[in-house]
């Protein structure tokens, strides 16, 4: 039955689906040895007890995806309370103190008083909507602070409400997940690119308590199985260093080794925006020291992280990318801690410009007004760039004949590359429509293509750009986050349900000029890269040619006042 069981494990139409189209197999594993076996293993595990050798030998020599079908079949995530929402019910139990959890939930998820950082407080936000977006996400991540000044991870008993340390730490698929001990142990789940405090999961009670971060997919009972599957496999593993350590005495509980992680998102905005925000953090602080060793992952996007962050170069190690990291299984002297943030703050941006100037093969003229275009493909693309950005350019220079062009599209990471491999088709795609649009320009206009170029090269032209026309999503981010210039971000008509000041790239930067949305007509509604891409605003356009050439040169008139 193995065979069957997995398949109903990983159906892609999720668990509730697939189970529901086969009670008679889910009915089977529920009655079987195997079943019994895990479930011994995670049932002792939540009540802070070890289980037998032998039974621990077989669970581990069990495929992964039946972990993972136990945990959902178990019903292991069944109760669900938002202590932060006061509409949620609590369970039903006397013995807990239900709003003193509330309490303690609002105090992990927030500045505490005194704690926010003076850059947030300080920072030069576009608008009071951005600061106020920028600190209402900020918060979930409030708690990382507090851990690495302290070097230590401290999180509420819920029974209690005493303080408990971090007695074990990994992360798989990009969530880290703590565990603390107690009658009842529980758990830390983090998630998001920013590594947002997201849930307290309490295996004895099957109780999620949801901080409301904003990382909904990842509570959902499939993706809560895929991460505590792991542990399964570890508790199997390791259940001898497991009982150790509940039996160790709260006060005895030290750090001696913090390692931190970067995130392995195969995406330079992410790395940009969310994960080394979270390392200024910790410089910024007066922190550095706290960290014993500092792990990044897969592709380099701006080289080397010590060329960046040279703070750390005595303790950084590069590895490949993998699904779950973890150091010593159930060692509460070690905790294995991911940060990041939300904000891109002046000082890191000059920080990633420095960088980027000190290896770019080549630096863009400091008198000269660059246009901008970014360029896409398959989705969020404008249907007739190839044929109207050389009209554009043209008629530019009738009106500004010192402008310069960029066209930028796909970049290349400056060190280690992991990613670009899988947009090849893109890459040649977007390639061969800058190449189209240089040969129908006029002979006179001065065009750098970024296409295929490095992410140096693109960074040190942002921030000498006059106007820049993009797409919504990465391709504006990356010259929008580092340009000083006016912006024109075109989208279609979906965006309108977003307001304005809160729309993407309008927020997420220190001293962002705040760009300007245009909406298109929707001519498809682009690619999906698989059935679970869920990303919004993907639809093609067409764009009104007129009014995008006049935002142009008024924006250059407007780099002219400023540069006469």
């Amino acid at each position: 039955m193995q065979t069957e069981w997995i398949e109903l494990a990983t159906d892609s139409q999720g668990y509730d689906a697939a189970s529901a189209a086969a009670p008679d197999i889910v009915q089977s594993f529920r009655q079987s040895e195997e079943y019994a076996a895990i479930d011994a293993v995670w049932q002792s595990h939540a009540h802070a007890e070890g289980v037998s050798e032998s039974i621990c030998r077989e669970v581990s020599l069990l495929p992964s995806q039946l972990h993972r079908l136990y945990l959902l079949a178990s019903d292991a995530f069944s109760e669900t309370f938002s202590p932060t929402l006061a509409v949620s019910r609590p369970p039903e139990d006397p013995l807990i103190d239900w709003q003193r959890v509330r309490a303690d939930a609002a105090r992990l998820i927030n500045f505490s008083q005194g704690d926010l950082p003076v850059w947030l407080a300080e920072a030069n936000y576009a608008s009071q909507t951005a600061r106020d977006v920028v600190l209402s996400t900020e918060k979930f991540c409030a708690f990382q602070d507090r851990a690495i000044s302290a070097k230590e991870l401290r999180v509420p008993d819920l029974a209690t409400g005493l303080e408990r340390a971090a007695r074990d730490s990994y992360h798989t698929y990009g969530r880290g997940v703590y565990l603390f001990g107690g009658m009842e142990p529980y758990y830390l789940l983090t998630g998001g690119a920013g590594h947002k405090a997201s849930a307290i999961y309490v295996p004895a009670r099957r109780l999620i308590i949801d901080l409301r971060a904003g990382n909904k997919k990842i509570l959902s009972p499939d993706v809560l199985a895929t991460t505590f599957a792991a542990q399964v496999k570890r508790l199997a593993d390791h259940n001898e260093d497991f009982a150790k350590s509940m039996a160790m005495a709260e006060a005895t509980i030290h750090k001696s080794k913090l390692v931190l992680m970067a995130g392995q998102i195969e995406n330079p905005a992410h790395h940009i925006w969310n994960f080394y925000p979270g390392i200024e953090k910790i410089v910024r602080g007066g922190h550095s020291a706290n960290i014993d060793e500092l792990q990044t992952f897969g592709s380099e996007f701006l080289g080397r992280f010590t060329n960046i962050f040279p703070e750390f170069s005595d303790r950084h190690t590069h590895s490949p990318r993998a699904a779950i990291h973890s150091l010593n299984p159930f060692d509460p002297s070690s905790l294995l801690f991911q940060t990041g943030g939300y904000f891109i703050t002046e000082m890191l941006k000059q920080r990633l410009l420095k960088t980027s100037a000190a290896s770019a093969a080549t630096l863009p003229a400091t008198d000269v007004p660059y246009v901008w275009f970014g360029l896409r493909v398959g989705s969020r693309s404008w249907a007739d760039q190839a044929e109207e950005i050389p009209l554009l350019i043209a008629q530019i220079l009738a009106k500004e004949p010192r402008a310069q062009f960029v066209l930028d599209g796909f970049n290349y990471p400056v060190g280690e590359d992991n990613i670009s491999q899988k947009w090849q088709t893109a890459i040649q795609d977007i390639g061969d429509i800058a190449r189209s649009i240089i040969k129908s320009s006029p002979p006179s206009a001065i065009i750098t293509n970024l296409v295929g170029q490095k992410l140096d090269q693109a960074l040190v032209f942002a921030a000498k750009t006059a106007v820049y026309v993009t797409p919504i999503g990465s391709t504006q981010h990356k010259v929008g986050w580092f340009s000083q210039g006016d912006g024109i971000i075109y989208s279609g008509p979906n965006i309108l349900t977003t307001r304005p000041d809160r729309r993407p790239g309008c927020w997420e930067v220190e001293n962002i000029l705040v760009p300007k949305y245009v909406i298109g007509s929707s001519v498809s509604s682009g690619e999906r890269r698989s059935i679970n891409d869920n990303r919004p605003n993907l639809e093609n356009i067409k764009l009104d040619f007129d009014d995008i050439l006049q935002r142009i040169l008024d924006s250059l008139k407007n780099w002219q006042g400023l540069h006469s």
